[in-house]
């Protein structure tokens, strides 16, 4: 019925208002043009309201970003960018602090010998026939035939000096390295530290084989066995050419004992750098 009503309602008004526009006289139709149009905005006004309401509920919301909060002229968007840039620097600043940390810790494990050295930065790798490493650093009294080291054991040594701040070092792995060795190795004493304890009198010479590693050859098959010396023991500086202050250090670590393939009753004792000398990323020099 209240449908019926309206609909009623609805074409009377406009009936009138086409009666209005092409029928009646210009000042009898404006009038009733002006009572149409009251009616008519009463009428509409609740579909208005609805229509309004519907509105509201789906218009976008206000960029947030682009406006800006209470008691600054900048927006959220400028704000939020501003701390992504701040989490980004501090992640920089955190990994730079925790790698020179790593840096130092290195260092100070080479005890009092630290003095003694000075640190280049390691700026290439040769891994092809020959074995070295390219420095760079504070030149000052760097001659060749320095030893470079790092914490627990010997890099090689120093083989050209250039003057514009670079040099080579010569890897123990290298085929033309030579030095001479002892042997031991690290078991726990009476006072329950671990200590060195060389295995037998047996000293040989050590070669670069040019790849990763290193072999002694000129030890007799018979001596090797008698000294008792295994896989996992040390080979360590014994050499007058290379300063006091290195003698015993660690070249490497015996990984194979085999008899030799060239010369009848000698060994041939198969030795490793502790790590893979070509990803150091700094060698100490040893100039005093």
């Amino acid at each position: 019925m209240r449908s019926f009503q309206f609909n009623h309602v609805f074409a009377g008004l406009m009936g009138i208002a086409l009666l209005s526009a092409f029928v009646a006289p210009k000042p009898l139709s404006d009038r009733a043009r002006a009572q149409v149009q009251v009616l008519f905005g009463v009428v509409a006004s609740p579909i208005r309201s609805a229509a309004d309401s519907v509105a509201m509920r789906f218009r976008p919301a206000e960029r947030v970003d682009l406006a800006s909060p209470p008691g600054t002229s900048r927006t959220y968007r400028e704000i939020a960018d501003e701390n992504r840039q701040l989490r980004t620097a501090l992640s920089a600043i955190v990994t730079q602090f925790q790698q020179l940390k790593n840096v130092d810790e290195e260092r100070a494990s080479l005890g009092t010998l630290r003095q003694s050295c000075r640190a280049m930065k390691v700026v290439a790798s040769d891994s092809g026939l020959r074995r070295s490493l390219s420095v760079q650093g504070n030149l000052a009294d760097i001659r060749p035939g320095m030893a470079a080291i790092y914490a627990g054991a010997l890099v090689g040594r120093l083989d050209r000096v250039a003057w514009a701040g670079g040099a080579q070092v010569q890897l123990v792995t290298d085929r033309a390295f030579r030095a001479s060795v002892h042997f031991g190795r690290q078991q726990r004493g009476s006072s329950g530290q671990r200590e060195f304890v060389p295995v037998g009198k047996l000293s040989g010479l050590i070669e670069g084989n040019g790849q990763d590693g290193m072999a002694v050859r000129n030890i007799a098959m018979k001596d090797v066995a008698e000294s008792g010396l295994a896989v996992g023991d040390w080979a360590v500086l014994y050499d007058t050419d290379y300063s006091l202050l290195l003698q015993g250090y660690q070249v490497g670590e015996v990984t194979q004992i085999s008899p030799s393939r060239t010369i009848l009753l000698f060994a041939e004792i198969q030795i490793r750098p502790v790590r893979d000398l070509r990803t150091l990323r700094e060698v100490m020099i040893l100039v005093k």
